[in-house]
């Protein structure tokens, strides 16, 4: 992910504190996203702005889920005809 390009059309518009946003992320990150992910980041000035790059590698104890909404106990089965509730696999 890139902070500080403009969704529409990418243009770089920087961040305000890059080093806040810096120490703020993994925070957010790690109060939000559950089993525990770390990202990494990296402030790069482009065009004379900062902007942040954040990496998130893929992890081991998959799925990943936001705390706020618990761990999906239903997983779905797609068939040929509809959709079928499975339990999640452990």
């Amino acid at each position: 992910m890139i902070i500080g390009v403009s969704d529409h059309k990418r243009e770089i518009i920087g961040v305000k504190d890059p080093l806040l946003l810096e120490e703020k992320i993994p925070n957010m990150v790690f109060d939000g996203i559950q089993p525990f992910v770390s990202p990494f980041i990296s402030v790069m000035n482009v065009e004379g702005k900062p902007v942040l790059i954040v990496k998130v590698l893929p992890g081991v104890d998959r799925p990943y889920y936001k705390k706020s909404e618990g761990v999906f106990p239903l997983q779905q089965i797609r068939s040929s005809i509809s959709l079928s509730p499975q339990p999640y696999p452990h």
